[in-house]
């Protein structure tokens, strides 16, 4: 038979407690990170970062929603190693191979703009549309 101390079994209990706690904040957080109902639906658009350019090489999206753009570079060459649009505000990004990477944005003006990778050499069409068009 196992005896167990009286500051065994405390100790046992605080550890015990401790995991239910840790499991009650991490509930909470799961809850946290669910949108609201009343939220609208973000657009996810999946990207290619290759060998062949951007993948789609024209993407549609339509002003004032928002929008995830998600990224996977899947080349080892430098030219892919960063995107960015900077007539929407999209600030150079990092890509890392096999990694892929989620830029949020929301545009607001109905145009043509250009994604482009780090070197400016790999390009894809942005057409931003006018809701209900």
């Amino acid at each position: 038979m196992m005896r167990v101390s009286r500051s065994g079994l405390a100790g046992a209990a605080v550890v015990a407690v401790m995991a239910m706690a840790g499991m009650a904040v991490a509930v909470g957080n799961a809850r946290a990170a669910v949108p609201a109902a009343d939220d609208p639906p973000v657009t996810r658009i999946e990207i290619e970062v290759g060998a062949r350019g951007f993948v789609p090489s024209e993407i549609e999206l339509v002003a004032g929603e928002k929008v995830d753009l998600v990224f996977t570079r899947t080349t080892p060459s430098g030219c892919a190693a960063q995107v960015h649009i900077p007539e929407l505000g999209v600030e150079r990004t990092d890509l890392t191979q096999g990694e892929p990477k989620t830029v949020s944005l929301t545009p607001e003006k109905p145009g043509t703009y250009q994604l482009m990778c780090g070197h400016n050499m790999l390009k894809a069409k942005v057409k931003v549309v006018a809701p209900g068009s």
